[in-house]
C-alpha cells in the first residue's frame, strides 16, 4: 500500500549559488543543500522516504502548515563583542532582513517559521505577526560579534516549494527490548 503526503518546504539560495531546503515544520530538523533547488528538494524527498523504511517514521497526515506564504522582517541589531565579562558594543547598528514564513494550523492557530535563525512560534493575533517575529529575532542574534552576525544577511532568493512524498510498502519494525516474538 502506498501513501502520498505533501509537505511545504522553504528553499533559499545564498550568495555562493547553492541552495539549502528546509521543512516548515519539525521533521527531524533536517535541511538539505544542492547545487540548484530540485536537487536539495529530492535529498529531502528521499530523506523522509529512507526515514519510513529504516526507521519506522511514520507520517499518518502530510503538512499541518497551511497556506504558508514568507515575508521579510526587519531587525535593527547592534553588534557587539564580549570579553571575559565585559561587553564592548559597536558603533553601528545593523539592519537585517530575515524571512519569515507564515500561516496557520489545521486548528486555525497562527504560526510562524524564521529558518534563517530557526525560530518557530505560534501566536493568536494576526497582526501580532511582525512584532513578535522581531522580538524572537533581536533575542536571538543581540550581542553577536558583526562576523557572525554577517551569516544571517538575506537570502540572494527565496521561495515556499511543495514536495509529494510516497510511502511504499511497510515500514521496518523495530523490536522492543525484553520483547521477543513468538
Amino acid at each position: 500500500m502506498a501513501i502520498t503526503h505533501k509537505f511545504p518546504v522553504f528553499v533559499m539560495e545564498d550568495h555562493s549559488g547553492l541552495f539549502t531546503a528546509c521543512f516548515l515544520e519539525h521533521r527531524e530538523e533536517t535541511s538539505a543543500v544542492g547545487k540548484n533547488a530540485d536537487e536539495a528538494l529530492r535529498q529531502l524527498k528521499e530523506y523522509m522516504q529512507w526515514g519510513y523504511r529504516e526507521k519506522s517514521w511514520v507520517w499518518r497526515e502530510g503538512s499541518d502548515f497551511l497556506e504558508p506564504s514568507v515575508r521579510d522582517i526587519k531587525v535593527l541589531i547592534r553588534p557587539s563583542y564580549e570579553d571575559r565579562d565585559r561587553v564592548y558594543p559597536c558603533q553601528e547598528t545593523v539592519m537585517l532582513r530575515l524571512p519569515c514564513v507564515h500561516g496557520r494550523e489545521g486548528s486555525g492557530m497562527f504560526v510562524a517559521f524564521m529558518p534563517t535563525i530557526d525560530i518557530r512560534f505560534n501566536y493568536y493575533d494576526r497582526g501580532a505577526l511582525m512584532n513578535l517575529a522581531a522580538h524572537y529575532a533581536k533575542k536571538r542574534l543581540q550581542g553577536l560579534p558583526p562576523l557572525q552576525l554577517s551569516g544571517y544577511l538575506p537570502p540572494k532568493s527565496r521561495s515556499i516549494q511543495e514536495i509529494s512524498v510516497t510511502f511504499k510498502g511497510k515500514p521496518k519494525r523495530k523490536q522492543r527490548s525484553g520483547w521477543r516474538s513468538e
